[in-house]
């Protein structure tokens, strides 16, 4: 179905021949690179790379001035998986034709494979000048114009492809998958959508369809799409990974853990089915079967940064904070860019009471994600602790911009109030809080606090009696925010 992105387009115009010899040496030698070449693009049809090399570097000791001959030595080199030799080859055979389009082709993605995109843009720029127009040259381009940060050309030059090759829905799958693996969901999904109705019912169609309308968090879409795939297909990994993870996105755990462990039966050494399988066993509260999933899959890949940041999430939720810190420490030295793990590793410290060295973490963490309610929130618990009220209120107060219905802020807030001596404040912000999550334990004690300084006596003996149904054990407040910030890893 999906077209080779790096395809040799063998139409090779003959390269220039040498000067300074006789005619009748160059013929000679020319004649005799000529019947190299043959042998070499025979064998090379048979796959016989070493002997078709053989017979590539005939040719160029023949004609030194081939760009034919040096352009197959480069693609077999590149078959042999000697990258740097074929792209030197590739190089010289460009010096001698400038205007061959399969050397341009060729080398532009052989430097896209390794990481030179902005040379790459304007060799495939020129090839797609020359002509002719192809699919895979189309999407190389765009390909290449993504990899530069130039998206508005790449999604305008997408759709002028797509103009030319309306009913080649090889075209669109692997442009559709291009602006999904840089999260471009809408032309995704466009591009996607018009090869499902060229093909209905190809699965390496609707997969990432369906992957686009999970990170759409458009479940119906999901439902639909999948319901598309028949046969073999349904009895694959992808299938029930893709499943469990619409349940995920409906509420559905229970089905979702249903389907991810067939998954995992199908493919019990995917990175991606062990860690959604781990995250779920840690919803469940399976804490010692996540870390037995999470750590093999830690074996599997062992500096995969989400599978790090999954078993330090086991160990923080087991009350290990040492451990948890060290894997979130690991998992941020492979990707520094990770907010997740930063979080984590600032509350692992805070758990420990290092309390100077995660202010410095979730300030960051705050810094780099603003309008995240979690980072928000324990950043103010954590200034909260620390006496710092105004900045505290500050990112509570946010927290709770970002999502009213968040409770833990709430609660939070009536903490300061409490504290500062606000107790109307307190009892509104309380009040709300425990509307939202009536298992709020430490809400009610603090409830009834306020309402007795109000004067509120009733109230606050029920506030306090519904303190003693949730909580019968000796009242923590240390306790009670590290059961929060557990809770919060758990979700």
């Amino acid at each position: 179905m999906v077209f080779c992105l790096l395809l040799c387009l063998m139409l090779f115009p003959a390269g220039a021949v040498s000067s300074g010899a006789s005619l009748q040496t160059k013929t000679i030698h020319i004649k005799d690179s000529t019947t190299f070449l043959k042998q070499g693009i025979l064998l090379l049809q048979k796959k016989r790379f070493d002997e078709a090399r053989e017979a590539f570097l005939q040719a160029v000791q023949a004609d030194k001035n081939s760009a034919e001959g040096f352009f197959y030595l480069g693609v077999v080199e590149l078959d042999l998986g000697h990258i740097s030799v074929a792209e030197s080859d590739l190089r010289r055979s460009l010096k001698l034709n400038p205007r061959s389009q399969s050397t341009l082709y060729n080398l532009g993605v052989l430097l896209l494979e390794n990481r030179k995109p902005a040379e790459a843009v304007g060799l495939l720029e020129k090839a797609e000048k020359i002509g002719p127009d192809s699919p895979e040259l189309a999407a190389n381009l765009v390909r290449a114009y993504l990899e530069t940060g130039q998206e508005d050309q790449a999604l305008r030059f997408a759709e002028a492809s797509a103009w030319k090759f309306g009913n080649l829905p090889a075209f669109d799958l692997a442009v559709g998958k291009l602006f999904l693996a840089q999260n471009l969901l809408k032309p995704a999904h466009d591009l996607l959508g018009k090869a499902q109705q060229l093909l209905p019912s190809e699965p390496e169609i609707l997969f990432p369809l369906a992957e686009v309308c999970l990170r759409q968090k458009d479940a119906a879409c999901v439902r639909g799409t999948l319901s598309r795939i028949t046969g073999n297909a349904q009895n694959t990994g992808a299938y029930h990974y893709l499943l469990a993870r619409e349940h995920l996105l409906s509420g559905e755990d229970s089905d979702a853990f249903q389907e991810i462990q067939r998954a995992v039966q199908q493919e019990p050494q995917n990175i991606a089915y062990l860690l959604l399988l781990g995250r779920l066993y840690q919803k469940f509260g399976r804490q010692q079967n996540a870390l037995e999933v999470l750590e093999k899959a830690e074996r599997l890949a062992p500096n995969f940064p989400d599978i790090l940041y999954s078993i330090a999430v086991t160990y923080f939720i087991e009350g290990d904070f040492q451990t948890a810190s060290s894997y979130a420490r690991h998992a941020l030295q492979m990707e520094p860019a990770d907010d997740q793990a930063l979080f984590l590793l600032g509350l692992s410290r805070f758990a420990l009471g290092k309390f100077q060295e995660a202010q410095k973490l979730l300030s960051a963490v705050v810094q780099r994600e603003p309008e995240n309610k979690f980072y928000q929130t324990f950043y103010g618990m954590l200034l909260l602790s620390e006496n710092e009220p105004l900045e505290a209120c500050r990112h509570l107060e946010k927290a709770i911009e970002i999502d009213p219905s968040y409770a833990l802020p709430r609660y939070q807030l009536g903490r300061l109030w409490v504290r500062i001596g606000k107790y109307q404040e307190a009892s509104e912000e309380l009040q709300e809080a425990v509307a939202s999550e009536p298992d709020l334990t430490g809400a009610y004690y603090l409830l009834a606090r306020a309402y007795e300084h109000l004067g509120e006596r009733d109230k606050a003996q029920q506030a306090l009696a519904d303190f003693k149904k949730h909580h019968a054990a000796e009242y923590s407040e240390r306790k009670e925010l590290l059961k929060q910030m557990q809770n919060t890893m758990e979700q």
